[in-house]
């Protein structure tokens, strides 16, 4: 199966009096459907609004948002409609990124021109996270600096080639007897107050979880042995990100994975990335910036010691251009 699992993401904080929450839902349906989505199920917790969407997520808060797509989505033209519906003059920072997709020739655009779009009415930066002939991610960063909460930490494990029992298991809905065992499970290794979740034909599995102000979102493909997940939280403590690393990536067991964390510059606490290892892994790469909304980037990328041979890969050229 030929699904383009690496994600997009927009994230927009704004400002002003009136809150995103009291925003009707036929705004957040309309948003989604320009990146090529639809909702199809939410719930609203401690202080925010959870979406789980035909491609990825959607979290809103009062002053921020953050939108993310897989597959064929055409992020980037969520961007004009949310510019036009609540004024550019209200947007305090804005981050787009982009991982690189298996299937780029696929794609609508590509980041160089999706930043061209957002060029036309955001000033920012743009950076290459990773290497150009591994895995990266490409991000564009607005330029206008603002009060960062110094508590705003996010963190991004994007695993390839899951393999562990509960991956293998979460990508076909008949594994599990119903959502009551699924929900036994995962409270085994995490804290949440509401959760929604959607399992994808043939195969594929969409989570949000929330725990009063911390969401967590998993997203797995369906391609078999080389299935992608994508895990991301925000909200977590310095001092938690390599304790998280470790409980995420024990419990899925990727061949290979790579880390994102935003920490606010002004953090009571640094991240010092040199000391998140890995028993088992090696780390291939890994980058920085200090990007100029206030906040500290970092970049890494692991791979699995040992890696066992495998034979080459039979290519489905029909099944490729859907035939």
């Amino acid at each position: 199966m030929y699904f383009e699992g690496p994600e997009k993401k927009l994230e927009v904080v704004f400002e002003g009096s009136k809150s995103l929450l009291s925003l009707p839902e036929s705004f957040w349906k309309e948003l989604v459907a320009l990146a090529g989505a639809q909702i199809i199920k939410s719930y609203e917790s401690f202080d925010h609004k959870a979406y789980l969407l035909s491609e990825s997520s959607l979290f809103v808060w009062a002053d921020q948002l953050t939108l993310i797509t897989c597959g064929q989505t055409t992020l980037i033209k969520t961007v004009p409609y949310l510019i036009k519906e609540l004024g550019i003059d209200k947007i305090k920072g804005l981050f787009y990124e982009r991982k690189n997709e298996y299937y780029p020739n696929r794609q609508a655009s590509n980041f160089y021109d999706d930043v061209l779009k957002l060029s036309e009415s955001v000033s920012g930066e743009s950076l290459q996270f990773g290497r150009t002939d591994h895995h990266h991610i490409c991000m564009f960063s607005s330029s206008k600096s603002y009060a960062v909460d110094p508590t705003d930490v996010t963190l991004e494990i994007l695993m390839y080639g899951v393999k562990s029992p509960l991956a293998l298991e979460m990508k076909k809905k008949s594994k599990f007897r119903n959502n009551e065992r699924l929900s036994l499970d995962l409270q085994k290794h995490f804290e949440f107050d509401h959760w929604s979740d959607h399992w994808f034909e043939p195969e594929g599995y969409s989570l949000n979880l929330s725990h009063q102000s911390i969401y967590k979102t998993f997203h797995l493909t369906p391609q078999g042995d080389e299935s992608f997940l994508s895990y991301e939280t925000a909200g977590i403590s310095v001092e938690s990100i390599k304790s998280e690393c470790e409980k995420i990536v024990k419990l899925f067991d990727p061949e290979g994975f790579d880390v994102m964390v935003f920490v606010p510059k002004n953090s009571d606490t640094s991240f010092e990335s040199h000391t998140l290892t890995f028993n088992g892994f090696s780390k291939a790469h890994s980058s920085f910036a200090d990007i100029k909304t206030g906040y500290r980037v970092d970049f890494l990328s692991y791979e699995e010691n040992l890696k066992p041979q495998k034979p080459a890969k039979t290519l489905d050229i029909k099944a490729y251009f859907g035939g």
